[in-house]
């Protein structure tokens, strides 16, 4: 059975997805916003590495020229 009947679909544009993320932090008290802000530093670069890693991987299989 399904419970979550009341959620609203994200959309997955990076402008929606900014705005919500804009919003979540606005409702963050500035203890919580510190606590994002050292997370992202310690763990941000480990997350853009793995996501450039995988933009060129997709690529690559995208634009494969065959043999």
């Amino acid at each position: 059975m399904c419970f979550d009947f009341g959620m609203r679909r994200i959309s997955t544009s990076p402008v929606a997805l900014a705005f919500l993320l804009f919003r979540v932090w606005r409702r963050l008290t500035p203890a919580q916003r510190r606590i994002v802000l050292g997370l992202a530093r310690t763990h941000g670069p480990r997350i853009a590495a793995g996501a450039a890693a995988a933009a060129t991987a997709q690529a690559r299989r995208r634009f494969r020229f065959p043999r």
